[in-house]
């Protein structure tokens, strides 16, 4: 394992200026916001299918709920 590591750690060295330590914290980072992207364009059809049905009434909340 201590192989494969080394190996990623020079790819990631040599295309970012990623130090070591910080390599974790990039992955995470990378990672949950790669799940939050996700997760929105899954319910952005749903939002967009419930205001055009006649959810009028809550068609600002829709709106709302994008900039929060």
């Amino acid at each position: 394992m201590t192989d494969y590591s080394n190996k990623f750690s020079q790819i990631v060295k040599s295309t970012a200026l990623i130090e070591i330590r910080e390599q974790k914290a990039v992955a995470l980072s990378f990672l949950l916001i790669f799940l939050l992207m996700t997760a929105y364009y899954m319910l952005l059809p749903v939002r967009d299918a419930m205001a055009a049905i006649g959810a009028t009434r809550k068609l600002v909340c829709f709106g709302i709920s994008n900039f929060s």
